[in-house]
């Protein structure tokens, strides 16, 4: 059963008296404080419109146009948001990177030095067995093709 009275649909809607100085309350009790000031409505005094349609209607075309501009701007704190962290990501990774290559240089001095320190310890070895087996300051023995030859 409908309670609403016969002619609900045709009527119209008297909008509450103002006396100029109150603010028109546009049917949006909801604060504003999460908006940047920018984006806050303006306490405008706009006259009423005769025709409570049209106001409603106005209202309707702001109310959708700040909904979207609610929308625009958390598309574009998300995406600020998110390139913040890809940076941080990025240079995380840049600082994992260069300790890797820092690690890996390192590796390569040590192992030229072990190399260099190897390369010496032969070299060593084989001066000292040079040394042995050089013929102590002995003359030279005669081979028997400096003996005179008997007939």
């Amino acid at each position: 059963m409908n309670n609403a009275p016969a002619n609900a649909g045709n009527r119209p809607v008297n909008p509450p008296a103002n006396d100029g100085n109150a603010p028109v309350n546009r049917g949006n009790p909801r604060g504003y404080n999460d908006r940047p000031p920018s984006s806050r409505p303006a306490n405008d005094n706009r006259p009423a419109v005769a025709d409570p349609r049209v106001e409603q209607k106005q209202q309707q075309q702001l109310d959708q146009l700040r909904q979207k501009q609610d929308q625009e701007r958390q598309r574009v704190e998300q995406k600020q948001v998110q390139d913040q962290q890809r940076i941080q990501q990025k240079n995380a990774d840049d600082a994992r990177r260069q300790q890797v290559e820092q690690k890996q240089q390192q590796q390569l001095q040590q192992l030229e030095q072990k190399h260099n320190q190897q390369q010496q310890q032969l070299q060593q070895k084989q001066q000292q067995e040079r040394q042995k087996a050089k013929p102590a300051d002995k003359p030279p023995k005669k081979d028997k093709e400096d003996r005179p030859h008997a007939k």
